[in-house]
């Protein structure tokens, strides 16, 4: 379970870094203004998303390869405890992790009118439809549901702001980034699972064993994880101010 973590972890972050790396290079390249327009929108749109949730999995992941390690783990003669303090600046860099949340949904997803959500979503829902009938149906129906959901409490979110109240927003900025991270994440793996799938019949065994993995984390990550969207979900739409009331 934890090994499986890190791996779900670290390769759907690694490809989330890349996609968006990815984004900047049409961006600058492209001579359609539209084309640029979109790239545009999903650059700002994933950056901070790129920042705040890549390392506090990033973190998330040397915290179990720690406990992988059970006391070792804990002393300089192995290398992650070392791993774990180095990571943590990674938070803070920029802006710690709440800043990049506040800036996805007060700044990136508010601006224009939604714009740039509406040009994530656009691209999520391109990827859909492109593999509703796959091989790995499952995971694009559960990657579905966790998009409408986060599609849904950014509606909902906004609604605060139309009626002038700004803070419950913010208070609910970094847990509805690490929901939105989550969706993210889980876009990637399936990705890669549908690749995978795909080229298991002209597999060696060696091969093969690779694909299956890639599946296998999909899978893990889909129906251990993906499903923490709800439970986030649950939580913004509790309307809780005591972090706002409490006299402290």
């Amino acid at each position: 379970r934890m090994l499986l973590t890190m791996k779900a972890y670290s390769e759907g972050v690694r490809s989330m870094l890349l996609t968006t790396a990815h984004f900047v290079d049409r961006m600058e390249s492209t001579t359609d203004e539209k084309l640029h327009t979109r790239y545009h929108h999903l650059v700002e749109i994933l950056t901070p998303v790129c920042k705040a949730y890549g390392s506090d999995k990033g973190f998330e992941a040397v915290d179990n390869a720690i406990m992988v390690h059970g006391g070792y783990g804990y002393i300089k003669e192995y290398k992650v405890e070392g791993l774990m303090r180095d990571l943590k600046i990674a938070a803070i860099y920029e802006g710690t992790n709440g800043i990049q949340a506040l800036d996805l949904l007060g700044r990136k997803v508010a601006r224009k009118g939604g714009q740039m959500f509406m040009t994530f979503i656009q691209w999520m829902n391109e990827f859909i439809t492109e593999h509703k009938d796959s091989s790995q149906q499952a995971l694009i129906e559960s990657l579905e549901t966790a998009k409408n959901t986060l599609a849904a409490i950014t509606m909902e979110l906004g609604q605060y702001n139309f009626k002038g109240d700004v803070y419950y927003p913010a208070l609910s900025a970094t847990p509805y980034l690490e929901m939105f991270g989550h969706v993210v994440n889980a876009r990637m793996l399936t990705e890669q699972a549908i690749i995978a799938a795909s080229k298991l019949d002209d597999a060696s065994p060696s091969e093969a064993q690779y694909y299956n993995a890639k599946i296998k984390t999909a899978e893990f990550f889909s129906n251990q994880i993906l499903p923490k969207v709800d439970s986030i979900a649950a939580a913004i739409r509790s309307n809780d101010r005591s972090a706002l009331e409490i006299d402290l």
